[in-house]
């Protein structure tokens, strides 16, 4: 049996880690409506803990089958949002964008959300700028980096880009290793920061990345 020291885990995890986009390609949510008031008005049992668990498959079949219903959902979160809980207009721009194919209301009221902190808005403004306009995608990433509260997932896309360079397909950034170091140090840095609970992934990936990237690759 072979005995495994710190260099030889070293090398391991530098082989093992591939570098790509994190939470690009799908749509974040969380849970504005749990506990809330905003739910009551649906009778149906079932209905209401989809809609407390923000369920985008239960969503997408109501929008097909059951309109009336699909519209009392989105009232759940209008009202939620009229209320001040921003973080249900990021609820209400992906069912817009995504769902309705509404996509200028959609971004609309996922800028909305951004202005009030919505990490998951960011990320999902992300994945909406990048497949529309590449360019545009980067100079969201760029910005959200000057942010009092920005996202690391945004944050770990802009160092995987500088990391890719021209290998990353639409990508106009120029390959620099350093910079994609400098930013994905200073995500790790979060670490233990209960403001980024949701985004533990990008801190966790952040590490692995780093050790990647020092590894010579």
């Amino acid at each position: 049996m072979h005995d495994f020291n710190d260099e030889d885990i070293l090398k391991l995890e530098r082989n093992t880690f591939r570098p790509h986009f994190l939470g690009v390609y799908q749509f974040h949510n969380s849970t504005p409506l749990m506990g809330t008031k905003y739910v009551e008005r649906l009778s149906d049992d079932g209905v209401r803990q989809h809609v407390v668990e923000s369920n985008w498959l239960f969503f997408e079949c109501k929008m097909n089958t059951d309109e009336a219903a699909f519209a009392s959902i989105k009232k759940c979160y209008q009202d939620a949002l009229d209320d001040g809980i921003y973080e249900a207009a990021n609820n209400l721009g992906v069912l817009a964008y995504n769902f309705e194919q509404k996509h200028d209301e959609g971004k609309a009221f996922l800028q909305l959300a951004i202005e009030h902190g919505s990490l998951n808005a960011m990320i999902n403004m992300f994945t909406i700028l990048w497949v529309e306009d590449a360019t545009a995608g980067i100079d969201f990433l760029r910005k959200n980096m000057d942010t009092p509260n920005p996202s690391l997932r945004c944050m770990f896309n802009l160092a995987y880009l500088y990391f890719m360079g021209d290998r990353e397909k639409g990508n106009i950034l120029t390959k620099d290793k350093e910079r994609a170091l400098s930013i994905l140090t200073k995500v790790a840095e979060f670490e233990g920061n209960p403001i980024y609970a949701i985004e533990k992934d990008a801190i966790e990936k952040a590490h692995k990345f780093i050790k990647h990237i020092k590894g010579g690759y």
